[in-house]
């Protein structure tokens, strides 16, 4: 029996395991003429380039098919497997986090698992990026793929069907004993003494009982990496993530479980044409998402969904998509209230600089230099140019007047140069007002 441990979805596996057994070396040779193209090496330049590229500042990862670390073979491109190496998911995001026009990683992934081998050491950079990564389902996100996209700060479904969790290790294999007998073979096999269980055949209940227990050590690795990454308990996993099974990324169906509800992703991905996006976030291991038009807000059990307050912080570290949009909105408000203090302070001086440029105003200048460096407001100097305005106003009515009385003139008739002790008299009290509205001009600068 040829056994490999996988953390795969179990439909998935069967029907790919499957073919690829039945497979011929000739049927092999015929796809590689069929193909004609060499597939590179994993972890080659060519081969990261292939699932590596730019996107508005950010580095987007394609991660399809099969996992495994030599990546796929001509079966897996012929007949749309597809498959991507942990070689190259690690290469990827090394290459992300060197490139300065990379300011964080997208992982886009459409995987039903694969291979346990590896899986570590991809979910490990993932975990690690020195950028910010967020996972992005599509189709399926399954067993060892579930188990990278947990390790990303956020994971978000492409759409409310796409299908993530069969959380869990399988081991895979043939048991051809019983074809072997009916050909007049038949297996045997010999361990040393204190190796008993050195070969385990799954065909016997002691081997499958062996095989079941490397396959549970694999899964309490499984379930520690996701409760780390998801912000849950092991037992929540196991009593909510599907056991074993798959959930789809929403239900309109509120009392049915979902990958969104059970706290398995943050949210959908906003389209350009799409709704906005549901977001999910955590606390310890509390999962809460605001509450729908009328719905009751009572409190949940840990790892479910409940509606609670969040502060600004930690919704925004919870949802990327939400901290850009905020900073963007933040980044916009600055730059408004930056051009209208500067806008404001250009208007401040020009109204400052009126009692430099203006004689009539020089009693103002000192009020006007505090204004300038914060000590008055410009309120004050704008009521003081009002009241020189004013004083100036009646200073040059009174004087008219007096001219008036000087010269005896009368609209439209020639002056009286005549005094009559009644006009000297209207003369000496003019000047007099004169005399004191001037003063009060000095004095208006100290008023203020």
């Amino acid at each position: 029996m040829n056994e490999k441990l996988l953390a795969i979805h179990a439909a998935y596996a069967d029907k790919w395991l499957n073919e690829k057994a039945n497979i011929t070396p000739e049927g092999i040779k015929a796809l590689n003429d069929l193909y004609g193209k060499p597939i590179p090496e994993p972890g080659t330049a060519e081969s990261i380039a292939a699932i590596y590229s730019l996107e508005n500042n950010a580095a987007r990862i394609r991660i399809d098919g099969p996992l495994s670390i030599e990546g796929p073979d001509v079966f897996d491109k012929y007949y749309g497997y597809a498959g991507t190496s942990y070689i190259d998911i690690i290469g990827a995001i090394e290459k992300a986090n060197t490139d300065p026009m990379a300011q964080n990683i997208t992982l886009d992934i459409s995987s039903p698992g694969g291979n346990v081998d590896g899986i570590f050491e991809a979910a490990e950079a993932v975990r690690t990026s020195a950028k910010p990564v967020t996972a992005v389902g599509s189709g399926m996100v399954a067993s060892a793929a579930y188990w990278l996209a947990s390790q990303a700060e956020n994971i978000l479904a492409a759409n409310p069907i796409t299908e993530f969790g069969s959380v869990g290790v399988v081991v895979a294999g043939y048991d051809t004993s019983g074809l072997g007998e009916r050909m007049g073979v038949k297996r045997v096999t010999i361990t040393s003494s204190r190796a008993p269980d050195k070969h385990a055949d799954i065909g016997t209940e002691k081997g499958q009982s062996i095989l079941k227990s490397r396959i549970d050590a694999m899964e309490r690795h499984f379930f520690s990496a996701v409760a780390r990454g998801r912000h849950v308990t092991e037992e929540h996993i196991a009593e909510n993530f599907g056991k074993g099974g798959l959930l789809i990324a929403l239900d309109y169906d509120q009392s049915k479980p979902s990958a969104l509800s059970s706290g398995m992703i943050d949210g959908l991905q906003k389209t350009p044409n799409g709704p906005q996006a549901t977001s999910v976030i955590y606390s310890q291991n509390t999962v809460s998402t605001p509450a729908a038009a009328g719905e009751n807000n009572t409190p949940a059990p840990a790892g479910t969904r409940e509606n609670a307050k969040m502060t600004l912080a930690e919704l925004l570290a919870a949802d990327p998509s939400a901290k850009v949009e905020f900073d963007g909105h933040l980044a916009a408000a600055e730059k408004n209230g930056r051009e209208k203090a500067e806008s404001d302070a250009k208007a401040i001086f020009a109204k400052c600089k009126v009692a430099f440029d203006n004689e009539a105003y020089a009693g103002l200048r000192d009020l006007a230099l505090k204004v300038i460096s914060g000590e008055s407001k410009i309120e004050a100097l704008e009521a003081s140019y009002a009241n020189a305005d004013m004083f100036a106003e009646k200073e040059k009515s009174l004087l008219a007047q007096i001219e008036t009385l000087k010269t005896g003139s009368v609209p439209g008739q020639a002056p009286d140069l005549s005094a009559t002790p009644e006009s000297k008299a209207m003369d000496a009290a003019g000047m007099q007002a004169l005399e004191e509205a001037k003063k009060r001009k000095e004095a208006q600068g100290k008023w203020q």
